[in-house]
């Protein structure tokens, strides 16, 4: 989704072109005295530092390229000139974004498989704003300077097909722009790449999984027992859930489980059970100890796919009964 039509009188650009080269208002001199030409339409511009608006260009002569199109084309420069420097130098490059595919926020080097950068290189029906390609010539990413308008529809259609991660940084005004040349680490708003393993069923991300164990009552006999469960992306989960060694791990911390039979469903699964009476606490049960098991320090359970867990457990109406 774009974001409103802007007005020229609302975009203040501080950065304009001299001797071929961007450079920021702040680096020359007041007025025509700056000697800088519009990076779009290569008409002479003005330096406007006052000390009411915040600095920026001006065409001296009013032209006709919009607003959009200079923060498209200066975004995308900036972009160009920075990371071709840090390649250049073998330097990374620290990006932070919110993930769109889980809760959370990631950093990495946006240059890892990077060896070269292309402007409007042309990719099987599209032409990107930036290629980074890598030793193979294959692009890892594609960086795209978003003003108005999403990436075009080719150029998602190609990195679909192709795996291809898409790096997206909005460009609004010219506080966005700077970001670009100084920011550290950058911010793009959206990455089509999340950190966290993958569940191999779902494809999902996975999530780093404390495995919790609470002293409790059989609701059956009454006597002490303990309960297992895993706490991930902060919802829960019991043994129905658990892998291999998520099991081992609460086995080995005095949990009895146990497998049982759902009629209903007619598959069988795990369930904390009570090493006295052997009746079983299925999942719908377990958010009676949630504050139990929240009190308690969880231990490391590696990774844990909730999805995928969530529809792991029993049905509600043969949870709590034990197998005859």
């Amino acid at each position: 989704m774009g974001i409103p039509e802007m007005s020229p009188a609302s975009v203040k650009i501080p950065y304009a072109e001299k001797d071929g080269r961007l450079t920021h208002v702040s680096r020359v001199e007041r007025g025509l005295g700056c000697r800088c030409v519009c990076p779009v339409c290569k008409k002479h511009v003005l330096a406007r530092k006052g000390g009411v608006m915040r600095h920026h260009f001006a065409h001296h002569r009013r032209g006709e390229c919009s607003p959009e199109t200079v923060l498209h084309q200066v975004g995308k420069r900036l972009l160009y000139k920075r990371i071709a420097r840090h390649l250049k130098r073998n330097r990374p490059l620290q990006i932070r974004w919110n993930c769109q595919y889980c809760p959370g926020t990631h950093e990495g080097n946006l240059l890892k498989l990077a060896r070269k950068v292309e402007m409007e290189k042309a990719l099987d029906g599209c032409r990107p704003d930036l290629v980074l390609s890598g030793m193979d010539g294959d692009p890892p990413a594609i960086v795209e300077v978003v003003v108005t308008h999403e990436p075009d529809r080719n150029v998602l259609e190609y990195c679909r097909r192709h795996n291809v991660a898409m790096v997206c940084f909005r460009v609004r005004d010219g506080r966005d722009l700077l970001a670009l040349e100084v920011e550290s680490p950058l911010r793009p708003f959206r990455v089509g790449l999340c950190l966290n393993p993958r569940c191999e069923v779902c494809g999902k991300a996975l999530f780093r999984a404390t495995l919790h164990v609470a002293d409790i009552p059989c609701w059956r006999c009454g006597l002490a027992m303990k309960a297992a469960v895993i706490r991930a992306d902060g919802r829960m989960a019991g043994p129905e859930a658990f892998s291999i060694e998520q099991t081992k791990i609460a086995e080995e911390s005095g949990v009895y489980i146990s497998r049982h039979h759902s009629r209903i469903s007619n598959r069988r699964y795990l369930a904390n059970t009570c090493p006295s009476c052997r009746a079983f606490t299925g999942a719908p049960y377990l958010h009676l100890y949630s504050d139990l098991t929240g009190n308690t320090e969880g231990r490391d359970a590696g990774n844990i796919c909730m999805d995928c867990a969530k529809s792991s457990g029993p049905d509600s109406a043969s949870a709590g009964k034990t197998d005859k």
